[in-house]
Formats: C-alpha cells, sequence, structure tokens
C-alpha cells in the first residue's frame, strides 16, 4: 500500500508585538538601476559557487518477473544463454540389418518459436501428432480437433526443439532453405510459463517418427528440456500425458516425474461410479538449491 507524507501545517508570519499584528505598509514602487550597477550585479552573482546539493539515492529499478523476462529475450539471446551448443548436437546407436554390428547415427537439434518455425516444419510437426496421437485424442474427452490443435500450436511464446538427421555440412554454413527442405524426424515443444503460481517449463509435445523410436532420442530430447529448465531457474518441469499411454508413463517416470499435485483426481459420481480422469499431469521438481537465483 503507498504512504502519504504528513506536512507540519505553518501559519503564516505576523509582523506583531505584544500579539497586535501592525497595519501592513503601502508597497513601494521599485527603483530603477543604472545599466552599469545592473551589470554589475548581475558579474557578481554569477562569480557566486552554487552550494553542493546531496546526491539523491538512486532509486531501484523494477525487476520483471523471471517468466517475462524469459519469454521476452529474442531467440538468439535465449539460445545464447541457455542451450549450449554441445546440447544440439545428439547420437543414437542402431543395429544394423545383419544384427551383429551397431551404427551410430547423428542428428542435430534446431531451437525455433512459433513465429520463426518455417511453414513445412510447422507442417511436418503438426502431422507427427497428428499420426501418433489422433487416435488417443478421439478416445479421450478432449476429442481430435485439428483447428484447436493448430492454434494451440502457434501460441507466441512457444518453443520447438526440432530433430533432424546431421549433415557433413555444418549447419551454421548451410542456406535456411535448405534446412526447411529436411525431414522432421522429431520434436519437442515447450513454453515457460505459470502453474498454480509456480515458474515453470512446460512440455506440449514430444514426438518420433517410427523410423526413429526405440534409439533413446526421446529421452535425449527429454534431456535438453530438462536442462533448458534448470538453467533458467524454474522451480519445476511438467507435461500432461493421456491416462491410456501407460508406456509413456512409465517413460516419464523414469526420467524422475511424478503425479503433480495439479493433477485431477478421481470423482465419485452420483450413481456410485468413480471416473478416472483422461489424463495425468506429471512433474519433476528441481533442487530447490539449484534453482532459486531470484
Amino acid at each position: 500500500m503507498p504512504t502519504t507524507s504528513s506536512h507540519r501545517v505553518t501559519k503564516p508570519p505576523t509582523n506583531s508585538k505584544r500579539g497586535i499584528r501592525r497595519a501592513s505598509r503601502k508597497p513601494t514602487q521599485p527603483t530603477s538601476t543604472s545599466p552599469t550597477l545592473q551589470s554589475q550585479s548581475q558579474h557578481e552573482a554569477s562569480q557566486i559557487e552554487p552550494r553542493d546539493q546531496p546526491t539523491p539515492p538512486p532509486q531501484p529499478q523494477p525487476t520483471q518477473p523471471l517468466v517475462e523476462r524469459t519469454n521476452a529475450l529474442p531467440l538468439a539471446e535465449f539460445i545464447n544463454l541457455y542451450v549450449p551448443k554441445e546440447d544440439l548436437h545428439i547420437t543414437s546407436q542402431v543395429n544394423t540389418e545383419e544384427q551383429q554390428q551397431q551404427q551410430q547415427q547423428h542428428y542435430t537439434i534446431t531451437l525455433y518459436t512459433a513465429a520463426t518455425l518455417p511453414p513445412t516444419l510447422f507442417t511436418q510437426c503438426f502431422q507427427l501428432i497428428e499420426t501418433t496421437s489422433a487416435d488417443a485424442y478421439r478416445a479421450s474427452s478432449i476429442g481430435w480437433s485439428p483447428p484447436k490443435k493448430r492454434k494451440e500450436m502457434q501460441l507466441p511464446d512457444i518453443k520447438y526443439l526440432v530433430l533432424r538427421r546431421a549433415t557433413p555440412q555444418s549447419r551454421e554454413t548451410r542456406p535456411e532453405n535448405e534446412q526447411e527442405d529436411e525431414e522432421v524426424l522429431g520434436f519437442l515443444s515447450f513454453m515457460v510459463t505459470y502453474e498454480d503460481g509456480f515458474e515453470v517449463v512446460y512440455c506440449y509435445e514430444v514426438h518420433l517418427a517410427a523410423s526413429v523410436q526405440r534409439q533413446g532420442l526421446g529421452a535425449q530430447l527429454m534431456r535438453v528440456f530438462l536442462r533448458i529448465g534448470e538453467r533458467l531457474g524454474m522451480a519445476k518441469a511438467m507435461l500432461t500425458v493421456f491416462r491410456a499411454n501407460g508406456a509413456a508413463i512409465r517413460f516419464y517416470e523414469r526420467l524422475g516425474f511424478g503425479v503433480d499435485e495439479s493433477s485431477p483426481r478421481p470423482r465419485r459420481l452420483r450413481n456410485g461410479t468413480v471416473k478416472d480422469p483422461d489424463y495425468r499431469i506429471l512433474s519433476r521438481v528441481y533442487a530447490r538449491e539449484r534453482w532459486a537465483t531470484e
């Protein structure tokens, strides 16, 4: 609450003797001053050094909250601060056709915002969601709505980790239009936001093409995501998963996720039937001594 300053009220001075106010004199007319005296007076006044005024203490500048400050960063600055280059190159071991030896595959991750994700890549990301999850949406009370999903994918503060196969030529020296033509093998989208008053990094989607599943790439994408949240100083990482997707739940549990306190609980209907929610909200809390920087 703002405080108000109280001012002491002072009565106007009186020119009095024994409490009797004298009548004020008639104002005197100003006397003229010669130009010479006036000039001399101005010169003398200019020679008087001004008194040193005390320097007011510096006022604290308002600090923007962490979530808003992070989402306001340009993409290049966000990457420079929170995504080291080594996190953008990952590998996997793939069995050869003979099943006698493993071959190492190299992949690159490119970070985009919803605004910078090229339309061709956006379309591929949407198609991955549709291929891997549309049936699960249809089987739930949420339902599958392509327009709603596309709208969600374009939320202003969403960022994308897009997985593609590495090429011999460095990605930094390749034209952007060539990168757009590459096949998207997977992606993870996330947002820095608030959940129940906590500053969190929320995983919206993580999907892989069938050709690169079961190679450990999903876990590596998740670890990149988790490290970003840790470097940001978030309280926890969160995500939503369909209850029917037991394999995904076990996958997230291996990464340290558990049911969040905000996850919907089963509810009993009037006829006594217990109805389980279609989804669970999972979270992984960052150690306080590692994230409390504010």
